[in-house]
This record gives structure tokens, C-alpha cells and sequence, in this order.
């Protein structure tokens, strides 16, 4: 959600399986979480189709008001990153020939943050950029990646805190039980070979009488 804040378009966040929290006795309070976010947040079920009117209302809205998000509300980096970025926006901005395709700041915030994608992000956006790149990591003087999530992490905690209440313990479903059985060295395997042992034996053994009566079908069709 940060990730896709930071693009500065309308934005509508929507809580699916709300249904699945509160039978986990966890509550979201999803007014207080909008006043902290700054945008809309719809909480839903779309597998039974709960809350679909509202969040309709609310892209509808964001839609014509097209409110943008509140910099302020962002997760702050340090200041010598955010100059960089914004050094590094203008010199490739300035450069360009095309001036109808501006290169935005989060494009290269993420070409800073993520070398994975450089290559793919900085095409196009004139020589040396990826030495420039390179150096702004090192100025960092740490893993851009790590600096990223203390920083990411840090601000979702402060986001959420007084928003969500939960059990102390770890509540257990239906579903939980089931999947430990499942993956139980020993049980787990057992059931596998039990299932697989059954589909085999569906195909090679239970399944000639219906192919027998399917073969005949077509032989009696043949014939006509």
C-alpha cells in the first residue's frame, strides 16, 4: 500500500476477507485507518459480495474529487535520499528529448532501491545514469533493501497501531488443524500415499466398466 501511494494517483484500499479476521476475533477499525492513510479504506468480503457498494462509492468518488494522497502521510526516507532522487529526476528529465513522458521520482526511487529493475526502468533515460545510480547506493552506506523495509516496516507499524485489535494468543481454525495434518511427517505423507493410491486405482481399475460402455457407444455410432 505505501509502494502504490507514493505514484500520487486516487487511491481506494480495500479489506478483503474481513469475514476471515473477525472469525480470528481481529478487528480493524477501518475509519481510524482512512484518517491515518488519507484515502478511503473499504473493508469486504468479496467472496459472499459484502461491502461491493461501498467501495464502488468510493472509487466513484476518487474518480471525480481525484484526491491525491498527503506527502506528509508517506514513509519518511532520509533527507540525503530524497535529494538524490529529486537531483537525479531533474538531470534525467532534463535530458530527455521527449517532454510528453516525464520520468516520475518513484521510477527512480525504485531504480535506486531495486537493481533488479534498473535495467528495465532506466532504458532510455541517458548515459552514466546507472553510474550515478550505483553511486547514490554507496552513498547510503548500507543495503538499499534493508534500508527500505526498516523504513517501510517502521511507518506500517506506526500506521496501524491503534487500528487493529487482536488476541494476545495465535487462534486456531478448522483449517489450521487440517493443514497440520496434512503436513505431519508421518501422517501427512500417509494420506498422500492413501490419495494417490486412490487415483490410481480410479484410472487402472474403477474406470473400465465406464470406458467399456463408452467404447461401445461409439462402436454402435460407428455402425450407423
Amino acid at each position: 500500500v505505501s509502494q502504490v501511494m507514493e505514484i500520487g494517483l486516487p487511491l481506494v484500499l480495500a479489506l478483503n476477507m474481513i469475514d476471515v479476521a473477525k472469525s480470528r476475533n481481529i478487528w480493524i477499525n477501518s475509519e481510524a485507518l482512512s484518517k491515518k492513510l488519507g484515502i478511503p479504506v473499504a473493508p469486504i468480503c468479496a467472496y459472499r459480495n459484502q461491502g461491493i457498494d461501498y467501495l464502488c462509492q468510493a472509487i466513484t468518488k476518487g474518480l471525480i474529487k481525484k484526491t491525491r494522497v498527503d506527502g506528509d502521510l508517506l514513509p519518511r526516507f532520509p533527507d540525503a535520499l530524497t535529494h538524490q532522487v529529486n537531483s537525479l529526476c531533474k538531470d534525467v528529465n532534463r535530458s530527455r528529448k521527449s517532454k510528453t513522458h516525464q520520468v516520475q521520482k518513484v521510477e527512480v526511487f525504485r531504480a535506486i532501491m531495486d537493481e533488479g529493475v534498473e535495467s528495465r526502468l532506466t532504458h532510455g533515460w541517458g548515459e552514466g545514469i546507472d553510474k550515478k545510480l550505483f553511486e547514490t547506493r554507496k552513498m547510503l552506506g548500507e543495503s538499499s533493501t534493508a534500508l527500505e523495509a526498516e523504513v517501510r516496516f517502521g511507518w506500517i507499524e506506526r500506521t496501524v497501531s491503534g487500528c487493529i485489535s487482536r488476541p494476545k494468543g495465535l487462534q486456531t481454525i478448522p483449517s489450521d488443524r487440517i493443514d497440520r495434518m496434512l503436513t505431519h511427517r508421518f501422517f501427512g505423507m500417509t494420506i498422500f500415499l492413501f490419495v494417490m493410491g486412490l487415483v490410481f486405482q480410479s484410472i487402472y481399475s474403477w474406470s473400465g466398466p465406464l470406458m467399456q460402455v463408452i467404447d461401445e457407444a461409439f462402436g454402435t455410432l460407428g455402425e450407423h
